[in-house]
């Protein structure tokens, strides 16, 4: 199944907890329904996936049937595998919570957990009498958790008393001892209106605050409020969080899209991209401890090999590099400040382990540090950069390709072709004439070198053989060289000659694009002749060496997976595919860089000018490049904001495209360029 394809992806993490950030809006009219209610119907997608789940073995939970009204719906393999992942990464987090930070009075703040069953299942386990377990959401969906248990006797005796308080909220003392609080909250007002912790919330008590897909329906101030109201007033705190990452790639697009076309925003998505962005968050917050793992990672490191195997006996999954995917999009983060996650976070996984997978995670998400590092250093830029700069650029480059390949994709099943072309590949560049010409170029002398290489394979073969004549000059040697001589790749697009009889094409004549390629060699040499005429030969060795950086050469399968062939598109890359995307990926890695330090020059010029780097209060700016100045500081590397303001100018967009939608409604449509 295609990327695309792929269905809606809240369903699948339960990430629809109701009453999840939004404004209470007007009363719902008959046709059109109010933010909040479209959030809080999103629980329903959640109660249907955990007990598809359930019905299929994948987990263990007796209440999930209660929580469903009407026939059970069989989710999709892969849904099924992350509604497993989920629930088992999140369980095990709060164990290693619980099973640590001391053994008196633990408590959990559980925000939008909508009909979330883990509260029901924690109070049955041992040591539950000094759980408190407290629940958040919105007072619509308070009232109907408690509905539903008040009408099922099976959930009645989990309870010896239930006490109803005002404004939807209520308590329930459980029957193995330890307490049950429902809050009808809107967290939104947290720090607004609610100035004080809510009534049985205590903050003399280890404390685990439990967000699962909540904090990404609020807006960033009010999930940052929402944090700090907690870790203002309670000492030993930790946090624990499950949401989606955007990662700024295609496939991230395509899931917020996904959501915005049920009508589900998530305002924090856009500030809290990736792993990083949560982490900050997290310290931020007050959180000096603080991890992540995606959920890629859970299903490799934390399940254990009979585990998975189980799995995957129950059904078959044959999405597996969809599953990686998305799996890889979705992450579980945590911190901690005067509590702990214990120094097994995991049955299997220790402190050492979690270093061990944070490794094996980062070499997952980024492959390519080490050439990327290369291809700067060949690009000008001498300082060592940051593993963040190297990790921008990655993914940058890695969603230029995306965006390559669905645009071939597109363009061949316009002409109704399975597989693309390098001709679909192409044409994504055709308005840069010097690559063209060189891509050209490239493809001709392949070609040549395959004919020579055929030509000998036969001619070997024939003399093997023993029984053919040798060689006459002047006759099939000319064959040959007219076969192996190196033809001009055509282009389907560029337009034909008008006359019935072409001129003849001569050896020595170029055209304008092979001028426009050579006046661009000769000036990739010269800034080539620049950046090394002042080297040692020790560095001069090294750079020719990094000249030889490929993401491509000898690491066709490492590029193919990276690249998402099989996922974006269908078709099997062909070699020149592979090798004009390889050279394409080198030259994107280039020109960010070189307007990355172009811009990094701009700054530090206008920075020297405006006396910021001058000590203490001296005025006296020296001028550069005197005979008797001193040494300048060392040259620093490209920051990951060079590299990100390089990238926001080769998107930026002249007023000429919005010039026709003016006065009018309609949105631009902007669409990835391509560097």
């Amino acid at each position: 199944m295609a990327a695309p394809s792929i269905p809606n992806l809240l369903s699948m993490k339960g990430s629809g907890r109701p009453g999840r950030g939004r404004r209470q809006g007007p009363p719902v009219s008959s046709v059109a329904v109010s933010p909040d209610a479209t959030i809080q119907g999103t629980d329903t997608d959640a109660a249907v996936s955990r007990l598809s789940a359930v019905d299929l073995g994948y987990l263990e939970d007796p209440y999930a049937r209660l929580f469903v009204t009407g026939p059970p719906t069989r989710r999709l393999p892969i849904i099924n595998r992350g509604t497993y992942m989920r629930t088992k990464a999140l369980d095990a987090m709060v164990d290693a919570f619980l099973s640590h930070n001391g053994s008196s009075l633990k408590q959990v703040v559980s925000f939008g957990a909508g009909t979330d069953t883990r509260p029901l299942h924690m109070l049955q386990k041992p040591g539950s009498e000094n759980l408190i377990y407290h629940e958040m959401d919105f007072e619509p969906t308070c009232q109907r958790k408690l509905a539903i248990i008040q009408s099922s006797p099976s959930l009645c005796h989990l309870f010896a008393h239930i006490n109803i308080h005002g404004g939807g909220s209520w308590s329930a003392e459980p029957s193995n001892g330890g307490e049950y609080h429902c809050h009808a909250v809107d967290l939104r007002n947290i720090s607004k209106v609610v100035t004080e912790l809510p009534l049985h919330v205590r903050n003399d008590v280890p404390t685990l605050l439990l967000s699962e897909c909540c904090l990404c329906y609020l807006t960033q101030q009010d999930s940052e409020n929402v944090l700090h109201f907690f870790s203002s007033r309670i000492q030993n705190l930790a946090a624990l969080l499950y949401e989606p990452m955007p990662l700024h790639d295609a496939f991230g697009d395509m899931m917020v899209s996904n959501l915005k076309a049920r009508h589900i925003h998530m305002p924090s998505l856009q500030t809290y991209k990736d792993h990083h962005g949560q982490l900050s968050r997290l310290r931020d917050s007050g959180f000096n401890n603080v991890g992540y793992a995606t959920i890629e990672d859970t299903w490799d490191t934390w399940v254990d090999h009979d585990e998975r195997e189980r799995v995957d006996r129950l059904e078959g999954l044959d999405e597996i590099e969809e599953w990686k995917l998305l799996a890889a999009h979705y992450v579980v983060v945590w911190g901690a400040r005067g509590a702990t996650f214990a120094t097994r976070i995991h049955p299997r996984l220790s402190t050492e382990g979690a270093a061990k997978m944070a490794d094996s995670r980062d070499n997952k998400a980024y492959k390519y540090r080490q050439e990327i590092s290369q291809m700067m250093y060949v690009s000008g830029e001498t300082g060592e950069p940051s593993v963040e700069t190297t990790s921008i650029i990655e993914d940058i480059v890695r969603q230029q390709v995306i965006e390559l390949l669905r645009n071939c994709t597109e363009l061949a099943s316009r002409r109704g072709s399975k597989s693309i072309s390098t001709n679909d590949l192409i044409f994504q560049i055709r308005h840069d004439q010097a690559k063209v010409s060189r891509l050209r170029t490239f493809l001709s002398w392949k070609d040549v070198r395959k004919n020579v290489k055929d030509s000998d394979d036969k001619g070997a073969d024939a003399d093997l053989a023993g029984g053919d004549d040798a060689v006459v000059p002047g006759g099939p040697v000319d064959e040959a060289a007219k076969k192996n001589k190196k033809a001009k790749v055509g282009l389907p697009w560029e337009p034909a000659s008008f006359y019935s009889v072409e001129v003849p094409e001569r050896d020595d004549e170029e055209d304008e694009e092979e001028e426009e390629m050579n006046y661009i060699t000769l000036q990739r040499l010269r800034k080539a002749d620049e950046r090394t005429k002042a080297m040692t030969k020790e560095e001069y060795v090294t750079w020719s060496e990094y000249r030889q950086a490929s993401f491509t050469w000898r690491k066709g399968k490492r590029f193919r997976e990276w690249a998402g062939f099989g996922i974006v598109t269908d078709s099997k890359p062909s070699d020149d595919i592979v090798d004009i995307l390889g050279f394409l990926t080198f030259e994107m890695v280039a020109t960010l860089t070189e307007v990355a330090l172009k811009v990094k020059e701009q700054e530090d010029m206008a920075r020297a000018q405006s006396g910021a780097d001058n000590a203490g209060t001296k005025k006296r700016k020296l001028q550069l490049g005197g005979l008797f100045d001193p040494p300048g500081e060392g040259k620093t590397p490209v920051e990951p904001r060079h590299v990100q303001e390089a990238f926001r100018r080769f998107q930026h967009r002249g007023k000429k495209s919005r010039a026709m939608l003016n006065g009018t409604k309609i949105v631009q449509k902007t669409p990835l360029n391509i560097i």
